[in-house]
């Protein structure tokens, strides 16, 4: 028989309590896991130390403190990671092999046959190369023949002196080539 089958069902719950414990969760965590209060987890631990050697005490209490501060650091590693998230433009950089670079500078990925194998449906397919120089062409406002007609035959008529005009109504009118 082993020792742990010879203690009771209160002894066996010390026990799991100082497990956790010594595995660095706080008093709140525990009393989570075990369905009780914290002010009574907090007895228990502090009871069960106390009735340890002054440098036991001191042992079990570091230990916990180094237990709490490996488990903060996984979690803050865990929770860093898992909220991370890789760009297209990194994923792509760091499998060069599965992407071709087309002539015009954007990168593709390869098709299935030359792949040799599927991709996931999160698989970045493209990304477009911004650097290149494209023709840009400059706007340049159409007016419709009505509103034209108009202008032409409000200024010619009424107004010959176009000298009246603001600076912006004259380049509208120089540009538009109606009074030409």
């Amino acid at each position: 028989m082993s020792i742990i089958e010879e203690l009771n069902e209160h002894e066996k719950r010390q026990l799991e309590i100082m497990d956790f414990y010594n595995s660095g969760y706080t008093y709140e965590e525990i009393a989570k896991f075990m369905f009780m209060s914290v002010n009574t987890i907090k007895t228990i631990v502090n009871t069960w130390i106390k009735k340890l050697p002054t440098t036991s005490q001191d042992f079990i209490r570091r230990r916990h403190k180094i237990e709490k501060n490996a488990k903060k650091e996984t979690m803050k590693a865990i929770n860093y990671e898992a909220t991370k998230e890789m760009s297209d433009k990194a994923f792509i950089l760091k499998n060069r092999s599965a992407y071709k670079t087309r002539e015009n500078g954007n990168i593709v990925l390869k098709s299935k046959e030359e792949l040799g194998c599927s991709v996931t449906w999160d698989t970045p397919k493209n990304l477009i190369n911004d650097s290149r120089e494209e023709k840009r062409e400059e706007f340049r406002p159409a007016i419709s023949n009505e509103v034209g007609k108009v202008i032409v035959s409000h200024y010619s008529k009424e107004m010959s002196n176009t000298r009246i005009l603001s600076n912006a109504e004259r380049r509208i009118l120089h540009k538009s080539n109606y009074l030409n």
